[in-house]
């Protein structure tokens, strides 16, 4: 496992080229490692029939530095590299505000067949619904892909604006995906929904998805958009794999916030949940509410197969809560019967004795 610095960057492009072992991960931080063989361009070239390389990191001085159009280049190389699995282009200083355009997203997307994370800081410009359209065809094809991040999304086209329908559908049909996180920029135009059709987001949260943290922010979500997350996670409760939700910077008003709360009566798999909410009592029931998910009220109250010795587990896992463990202890009686042990640990209780 190689890491680049400045001891070994001048043969970083011979080692590429002849698919040195020992490189398996670059870790691009300062500007010279892309400027190394003496040019960009050798640079990037290099990476042309990589077998090595599976982790990529690009740091936030390498991004500041370059050129738009060289970032955009570098992206697209990147996915020259057959092996590639992870990569993470950092977000360089807010000031510098670099861009990189969907087409680049997509020769990348194209490329990069092995790729299992995806991490894009920079902000990520798509200028029409062609663009939208062109990144969800190419995600079909990443079966594989594990966590997809889009943090600055810079979206544009029309008074009604660009919406991301097509990504977000396309996610859907993705098995692996586990983590799903867009957010847009602040500089996108307020009023415009990034997200049209709620079904867009609930087809993410079908008991067939594997997604398990879905965090969309700044999008101007409405209650509509809140309300349909919740009645799916109310219906699939069960089922479900999703932990973490996160709703912030969003346009969710209580009517979204109370829908929220009355999907946690059917819901025992979600674990943390992040609003704009404010509201004592809200967060006070919310908060309570996640605990008893985060304890493991599932495998009491709702999975037949749980054994005593996992119940037990659960009540060791909230023993510093004690309204958590007497909620749980009062719609579970029976984890009281020591009888049972007898039969599952060995155990003869005194009274038989």
């Amino acid at each position: 496992m190689a890491t680049i610095d400045r001891r070994c960057d001048t043969t970083l492009s011979v080692r590429l080229r002849s698919n040195d072992k020992s490189l398996d991960r670059l870790i691009l931080r300062e500007p010279r490692s892309v400027h190394c063989s003496p040019s960009f361009e050798e640079f990037v070239e290099a990476m042309s029939g990589n077998i090595t390389v599976k982790v990529v990191f690009v740091g936030e001085l390498v991004v500041q530095t370059l050129e738009e159009d060289k970032l955009c280049t570098l992206l697209e190389k990147l996915g020259c590299l057959t092996a590639l699995e992870n990569l993470e282009i950092a977000l360089p200083h807010l000031g510098a505000k670099k861009r990189i355009t969907a087409s680049s997203v997509v020769r990348f997307l194209g490329r990069a067949k092995a790729l299992k994370t995806f991490v894009l800081w920079p902000f990520l410009r798509i200028d029409s619904g062609e663009d939208a359209k062109l990144i969800a065809c190419v995600l079909k094809d990443h079966l594989n892909l594990q966590h997809l991040g889009f943090m600055h999304l810079v979206m544009s086209g029309g008074s009604r604006g660009i919406v991301i329908d097509p990504i977000l559908r396309s996610l859907a049909t993705v098995p692996k995906l586990e983590t799903l996180q867009i957010s847009a920029a602040f500089s996108m135009q307020e009023g415009r929904q990034a997200v049209r059709e709620e079904s867009s987001l609930t087809n993410l949260l079908m008991p067939s998805c594997a997604l398990k943290y879905f965090a969309l922010r700044n999008l101007n979500l409405g209650d509509s958009h809140c309300t349909a997350i919740a009645n799916m996670l109310s219906k699939y409760g069960s089922v479900c794999s999703l932990k973490l939700l996160d709703l912030r910077f969003n346009s969710i008003t209580e009517k979204g916030f109370t829908a929220l709360l009355a999907t946690l009566q059917e819901n025992y798999i979600l674990e943390w949940l992040e609003t704009d909410c404010r509201n004592k009592n809200w967060l006070e029931k919310i908060s309570f509410a996640l605990a008893l998910n985060r304890a493991g009220r599932f495998a009491l109250l709702r999975d037949p197969s749980t054994s005593r010795q996992e119940m037990m587990g659960v009540f060791e896992k909230c023993c510093d809560n004690l309204n958590v463990s007497y909620h749980l202890l009062r719609h579970n009686p029976s984890i009281c019967d020591r009888g049972k042990d007898k039969v599952e640990n060995g155990f003869t209780p005194a009274s038989q004795t």
